[in-house]
């Protein structure tokens, strides 16, 4: 049967539960006009920095030119903001302690600082504790959330590659924090964010859930009977995007099917298996977790979430690319800065956050695209690996909603970028003059929003 949960449509049957994109044609008359047009909002993250000098464009506001390392967003340029000048200031505040990665993982979505505490994030004399705020994700999460089945999803892809941390969160590799040294760890293994997503709402507990898809009793297979009888129901383009709402969800199973390790089902589809523990798996990884999170957005499971590739030590390799040290030693670990084989990291990165644009700016049936009401921020810890800068940080935004005018490349030269998460936090209705460490606030990016 179709349920309705507030605003959420979801198909029951069998014990199992489907979310679905909104259908407005499967509901009396009196409901269609509750169809939700709501915002929403993702971070990106990718670890390192990047080459300045192949990141920031050249030319005026409008009539700018993507350098090498920005080449791949081509096909969005129009929709791209791309900011210059802004520095991590509340990073460098006295009151931080810890390597400058974790002072950058802390700081980057709190603009706050990192206190004293534990754990050791680089050296022995580098010890430090959680950030000493929220997080912006978290913030916006509270004031657009409170109607989503889940606040905010936080996906990461290869997390964390640092050993000494043993999967667990720690300063070096968290950037959301609920309130002060409160941190929220990511979810780093998509057959349990997709049981999450698309497992039973109550009663039935994960491991069952994972049960069932090993038994490779795949959760379209449960809902079959419904899914006939809601049909009729349906106009022509309801059906159509009903139809091809659940071949995603079931070309994620079958991905998920052929993933080796633990999640152990046997592959309905020839495609090579993987491991998504490995670094290897990090391409077929990362867009299995984009899949995932833009269908939760798509079906208002949630409003808020994030795609964290890695954790900011990075030790993890890049062998599709034909690089097989770890993305660290490319950074410094060799004893120089490998400024070739970093702009090629940096590159493909931007490769996959073009993927990520892709999906959400597809068009529907009726014309409509997820990426016009949703804003996209992408960052990093670091502006350079070398030296471990954080003055001019490469920031990016992507996306329509909070009014964004995409096709400009702006800069604020020695702007601390709180005022860019103050900026955010009041395109998503948080009432607040100040975000972060007031002293690095000055007001909302001018011309950046409306």
């Amino acid at each position: 049967m179709l349920k309705v949960l507030g605003r959420r449509q979801f198909l029951v049957g069998g014990g199992s539960v489907i979310a679905l994109p909104w259908l407005a044609s499967a509901l009396p008359r009196r409901a269609r006009a509750q169809s939700p047009d709501d915002s929403c909002f993702v971070v990106f993250f990718a670890p390192g920095g990047r080459v300045e000098e192949r990141w920031h464009p050249s030319g005026d506001e409008t009539g700018f030119a993507l350098p090498e390392s920005l080449q791949p967003l081509a096909a969005f340029q129009s929709e791209l903001v791309v900011l210059s000048g802004l520095g991590l200031h509340s990073a460098r505040d006295p009151r931080n302690h810890g390597h400058a990665h974790s002072r950058g993982m802390g700081t980057l979505l709190t603009g706050t600082y990192v206190p004293y505490g534990p754990y050791e994030t680089c050296c022995n004399d580098t010890t430090s504790g959680f950030a000493a705020g929220p997080s912006l994700d978290q913030v916006i999460a509270r004031q657009i959330g409170r109607s989503s089945r889940f606040a905010s999803l936080e996906l990461a892809v290869r997390w964390p590659t640092d050993e000494r941390d043993r999967g667990t969160v720690a300063p070096t590799n968290c950037i959301h924090f609920s309130s002060a040294e409160t941190p929220v760890p990511s979810e780093s293994n998509p057959f349990r964010v997709y049981t999450r997503l698309f497992g039973e709402l109550t009663g039935t507990s994960l491991a069952a859930s994972a049960d069932r898809l090993r038994r490779r009793r795949s959760v379209l297979d449960a809902v079959q009977r419904e899914y006939g009888a809601l049909l009729p129901r349906l106009g022509s383009i309801d059906r159509r995007k009903l139809e091809q709402h659940l071949t995603q969800v079931r070309e994620v199973e079958l991905r998920l099917g052929n993933a080796g390790g633990a999640y152990g089902c046997s592959p309905r589809d020839p495609g090579p298996p993987f491991d998504p523990a490995l670094d290897a798996s990090i391409p077929q990884t990362g867009r299995l977790m984009m899949e995932l999170l833009v269908m939760a957005l798509e079906c208002g499971l949630t409003r808020v979430g994030t795609i964290q590739y890695s954790d900011s030590q990075a030790y993890n390799t890049f062998p599709w690319l034909g690089l097989n040290q770890t993305h660290h030693y490319y950074q410094h670990d060799s004893g120089s800065y490998l400024f070739d084989q970093l702009a090629q990291i940096s590159r493909w990165y931007m490769g996959e956050l073009g993927y990520l644009l892709g999906r959400l700016g597809a068009r529907r049936e009726d014309g409509s695209r997820l990426l016009d009401r949703t804003l996209v921020l992408y960052g990093s810890e670091i502006a350079r690996a070398d030296n471990h800068g954080q003055d001019n940080m490469p920031f990016l935004l992507a996306g329509k909603a909070g009014g964004l005018r995409g096709g400009r490349h702006l800069r604020y030269p020695g702007v601390a970028h709180n005022d860019l998460l103050l900026s955010i936090a009041r395109a998503f209705g948080v009432a607040t003059s100040t975000f972060g460490l007031p002293e690095y606030c000055s007001g909302p990016l001018p011309g950046l929003f409306g």
